[in-house]
């Protein structure tokens, strides 16, 4: 959210795996669905989690990711993106909304003009009414962090590095961590919210190998229940990145309105089948 002053499906997918990572939901994958669950956890929540919790399961312990909840999930969208307003709008960047004033008085002034003299030509209004409101619309768009949100972007660029390089000693770190499993996971919402899944995932290559050459049971999130019955982490971080936050978007759509592909599917490595909780 602060990365890209604003609210994105990238920002509710990785509040959403944030909140799996620390306990309190499950994410299921059913064939080519998703559903949440409900858990119980006492690991603290950050800003606007707790809005996004309480929304997502106001009406029930399960929440399936399907277009026929859009008006929950759109609800639990909405809570989410105001909370983070209050908390980090004009905290970590403004939004230049006071140019609007002026630009509403020009407009103003111009429509004035022209009802009061006849000569200005219509290609003459028309480009500037037309400036006008360009002007209006940069302003609105344009962001910018604060003194305060500067120094915390620098900060998330250097977080963001690592992410990408941390199997390597490009950073030359004097004492990185140690890649495990619970690293991977406890990153994981982090890199897709920077959207560096893919390279943080593949770091990982080497850590999984080792754990299945090493003949320990088959690795799997706690938080995740899908049908694999191996673990690749690219496979894994990229279907959450893509086809999980597909499937959020296209659920807090109504029915037959336009939005993203559903479901979208990622491999874990493995074949099919794999009941229970296997992969």
């Amino acid at each position: 959210y602060i990365t890209r002053m604003g609210y994105d499906s990238r920002t509710l997918t990785a509040a959403i795996i944030n909140l799996a990572v620390k306990g309190h939901l499950k994410i299921h994958r059913v064939e080519e669905d998703y559903e949440l669950e409900k858990l119980d956890s006492q690991a603290p929540l950050a800003a606007g989690e707790k809005q996004l919790f309480a929304e997502l399961f106001a009406e029930g312990g399960r929440v399936e990711l399907d277009n026929k909840n859009h008006m929950l999930i759109s609800k639990a969208k909405g809570a989410h993106a105001k909370a983070l307003r209050r908390d980090y709008l004009n905290i970590y960047f403004k939004r230049n909304t006071g140019l609007l004033l002026p630009c509403g008085v020009l407009l103003i002034l111009m429509l004035v003009l022209v009802g009061v003299f006849d000569y200005f030509s219509l290609v003459v209004v028309v480009l500037a009414v037309m400036s006008i409101i360009f002007m209006a619309l940069f302003a609105w768009l344009l962001r910018a962090p604060t003194p305060r949100g500067r120094l915390l972007l620098d900060k998330l660029e250097g977080f963001k590095l690592y992410l990408e390089v941390a199997e390597k000693d490009d950073l030359h770190l004097k004492h990185p961590p140690e890649l495990t499993p619970q690293l991977f996971e406890t990153y994981l919402p982090f890199a897709i919210a920077l959207g560096v899944e893919q390279p943080w995932a593949e770091s990982f290559a080497t850590v999984f190998a080792r754990l299945a050459a090493d003949q320990t049971p088959s690795y799997q999130p706690a938080w995740y229940h899908g049908s694999f019955n191996s673990f690749d982490a690219a496979g894994f971080a990229g279907g959450l990145g893509k086809g999980f936050a597909s499937a959020i978007s296209s659920a807090s759509n109504p029915p037959g309105s336009a939005s993203g592909s559903g479901g979208g599917g990622f491999s874990g490595g493995g074949g099919g089948g794999g009941g229970g909780g296997g992969w």
